[in-house]
């Protein structure tokens, strides 16, 4: 698989993560715990395979630089909104509303990862180079938590 096959896949299983969270109510605390333990798990992986492999190689060409540079400040953003849902009790209020607000900005920067970042990428990264990247990615994804389903090899 290529770079953008895996970063895609992992994308549709966070929506369906997020779908999952939306379906649960304050009474299954318990099971929103493991749920935003996944979903947390899961997008810090993700950002770390990105900043790592994907987001150096863009950054060397002015075209992207910028894209990379908003993307770097999405996920510091999404980070701090994870650790704020962390701190939340997962039976209260709070905790769904955070947890839409976080959805929001993560459906964002898969918008313009998708739309802005990848065909600008496939300007500058030939078929082998992706699949070499995306080996690289595989590869790194068996250190990190990257949650179940994220890709077709697991």
């Amino acid at each position: 698989m290529d770079l953008y096959q895996i970063l895609m896949q992992h994308h549709r299983r966070t929506d369906q993560i997020f779908f999952i969270i939306g379906k649960t109510t304050a009474a299954e605390a318990r099971r929103r715990e493991q749920l935003f333990t996944e979903l947390r798990r899961g997008l810090e992986a993700h950002n770390i395979v990105e900043e790592n492999i994907f987001y150096p190689e863009l950054e060397r060409c002015s075209a992207t630089s910028e894209l990379v540079g908003d993307a770097f400040d999405e996920h510091a953003e999404i980070d701090a909104i994870l650790q704020e849902i962390a701190e939340l009790p997962t039976d209260k209020d709070e905790w769904p509303e955070r947890i839409a607000e976080l959805k929001v900005v993560v459906q964002e920067h898969v918008r313009q990862e998708e739309d802005r970042i990848f065909p600008a990428a496939r300007n500058l990264l030939d078929s082998a180079r992706a699949k070499e990247l995306g080996r690289r990615m595989e590869a790194m994804k068996q250190q990190l938590p990257w949650p179940a389903g994220a890709t077709g090899s697991q």
